[in-house]
This record gives structure tokens, sequence and C-alpha cells, in this order.
């Protein structure tokens, strides 16, 4: 009996003297973040955190006033570290373009829940800060505004797709098995692409990604291939 009494107060978040468990905000902030990059923010409750941590809801209030706080620092943890392109880094502007959009795409790999922000939530208010940003630089380095809607709708579309047939990766290498084997007259292009570009064909994910992505980079935004050659050449 005593031993069933100990069980039940370490599931309600108290230790076998009774007192609550030691948690930290660090630990708190942690969890809600899993939770968020797992099912996205709308599974972000004081209940669900709780349950994650084993503690009771109200033992959060010791380390924050309220949810939204919780949220907003998980939210920090997962989009305050993502690159966003900045004329002042000294990095090539392309290598940071690159280097946003694969976050993206690890992102949308890993911790699908962290993308469902709706409108008006924590969550949508830091995805529009950084397409903001991305906009920024774009119009200050002279990309006129329909060009940097498409760039910009091109490049979220290719780290979505890219994401899904990474996800899906298993069916498509059966896929680039079985092309070769079928008749000239049903797949004739597709194997004369496989055979004129094999390397590109045995590329991993993310190769196959870096070298679509600069691909249309250098189509969509030459003046980021400007910006960086007249950096480098110190014009």
């Amino acid at each position: 009996m005593q031993d069933q009494d100990t069980r039940a107060r370490k599931r309600r978040g108290k230790s076998a003297g009774g007192r609550p468990r030691k948690l930290s905000q660090e630990a708190v902030i942690a969890a809600a973040e899993q939770l968020i990059r797992r099912d996205g923010t709308q599974a972000l409750t004081l209940r669900a955190l709780a349950a994650q941590l084993g503690v009771q809801a109200p033992t959060l209030y010791t380390y924050f006033s309220n949810l939204d706080e919780i949220e907003e620092a998980a939210l920090q943890g997962i989009f305050g570290s993502m690159p966003a392109p900045d004329l002042s880094r000294p990095e090539p502007l392309g290598h940071q373009l690159f280097e946003m959009f694969l976050a993206i795409r690890e992102l949308r790999l890993r911790s699908p829940g962290a993308l469902t922000g709706t409108p008006g939530s924590a969550a949508w208010h830091w995805e529009i800060k950084l397409v903001n940003q991305l906009l920024k630089t774009f119009s200050e380095i002279g990309v006129d505004d329909f060009r940097t809607l498409l760039a910009y709708r091109t490049l979220l579309g290719l780290t979505a797709s890219d994401a899904r047939a990474e996800e899906r990766n298993a069916d498509r290498k059966v896929e680039e098995a079985l092309i070769p084997t079928l008749p000239e007259s049903e797949a004739g292009y597709i194997q004369r692409l496989f055979r004129n570009v094999p390397d590109w064909v045995q590329q991993t994910g993310a190769e196959r990604f870096r070298q679509i992505f600069t691909a249309l980079v250098e189509l969509l935004l030459p003046q980021v291939i400007q910006y960086d050659a007249r950096r480098q050449s110190g014009a």
C-alpha cells in the first residue's frame, strides 16, 4: 500500500517526501519546445506540458506567469536561432539564403508540427518576422517586388516539396531503380535524364536540394550573384 501511495505522489508531481518535484525554467521551455516540434503549437496546453514533465499544472506557475510566456520562450528556441539573410553578415548572400531555406527544410523534416501556426498565432508572427527580413534583404540589393515574390514562392515551394520527397525517400529509391527497366516509349525522356545527369540522381537529399536551390537562385535572383561578386572583388 505504501509503495502505491509513493507512486501516486510521483505521478502527481510530488517527490517521496511530498515536496513538489524540482524543475527549472529551462526544463519547462525544453519540454514545451519538444511538444511544439512534435505536435504543433495547438498541442501546447498547461495540462499537456505538465503531463510531459510529470508534475501538476499549477506547478508551472512557479516558473512562468501564463502559457503565453512559455510558448513565446519555446518559439524563441525554435525560430530565434534560424539563420536569416542580413547584408551586415560577412558570409556570401547566396550562402546565407541557402542556410535559411535549408533550416526551414530541416524543420519541416524533423519538426513538422512547428510550422503549423495559424494566422495571428505566436508561431505565425515568428514566421512573418523571418519572411520580412528575407524580403527586406532582397529589396536592399535591388530586386523588384514581382521578382521578389516569384523567387520567394518558388524557393519556399522547392523547400516544401523536397522535404516531402525526403520523407518518402524509400519509395523514391524503388522508383529510381524501376525507371531504367521501363520501355522507352513509356519513360524514354526520363531515362535520358538519368543517363545524362547520373551524379545528380545518386546525390543525397541535402546535396540534391543544394544543387537545385543554387540553380534557382542563379535563374531567379541574378542580383544575389552580382552582389556577392561585387563584395568579393571589393567594389
